[in-house]
């Protein structure tokens, strides 16, 4: 397993100090030359934390598999929107700027997400970079963030209290406004219900197998 930093110093933009939080990183399960493709594993949490069993389990599974697989360690708790989806755009285009060092197709690039980072992952797939302040720091910046495929299990789709996860929409954005609902919750339950230009599985965890862990916070 290889540790990578998202950020120029391991520091992401507009922290005023590099403590945890503002270095955020993703761990790298390499799966050989001859791997089928990457998956870009984004943990659940509510926001508020990243869950562990949604992390190593799911990217050890696919390196079974024969996949690559990463990690993202993207921000969380204090931090609010539009950091945590800026660090999983990072972390794509870090991936495909290495395409040929780390034996990675960078056609085949598919990002999953449980829970809330489903609908982290669900957010790659359904917005543009400038919706998300996006500002370029490096070279790397140059290359896409898009994903060639979204794998969705359980993801937080609404933000509705009787149907959805309220709480992670309000660790993401402070404040649930009705404009800020239709944006970050809409998008991606349309892009669910209508077919965005992405490959859905939406599946629960045990059906890859993962089962009986225990929940843990960082």
């Amino acid at each position: 397993m290889d540790n990578i930093m998202l950020w120029p110093q391991g520091c992401a933009p507009h922290m005023d100090a590099c403590g945890d939080q503002a270095a955020p990183s993703m761990t790298m399960y390499r799966a050989g030359k001859d791997a089928c493709g990457v998956v870009l594993v984004c943990p659940g949490g509510g926001y508020s934390h990243r869950a562990r069993h949604e992390g190593n389990p799911v990217a050890e599974r696919f390196n079974a598999l024969g996949f690559h697989a990463f990690v993202v360690e993207y921000r969380v708790g204090e931090i609010k929107f539009p950091e945590p989806q800026q660090d999983a755009f990072r972390a794509i285009k870090i991936i495909r700027q290495h395409a040929e060092e780390w034996y990675v197709n960078p056609e085949q690039i598919f990002v999953l997400g449980c829970s809330a980072g489903g609908h982290l992952a669900g957010c790659l797939g359904t917005f543009k970079e400038e919706e998300f302040q996006y500002l370029k720091v490096d070279e790397m910046d140059d290359f896409s963030f898009i994903p060639n495929g979204l794998i969705l299990s359980y993801p937080v789709i609404s933000f509705d209290e009787n149907v959805g996860h309220k709480g992670s929409g309000i660790n993401m954005l402070g404040t649930l406004t009705d404009e800020l609902i239709e944006k970050f919750e809409g998008s991606v339950k349309h892009m669910i219900l209508l077919g965005r230009d992405a490959r859905l599985i939406a599946e629960s965890a045990d059906r890859f197998g993962f089962k009986d862990y225990t929940y843990a916070k960082d």
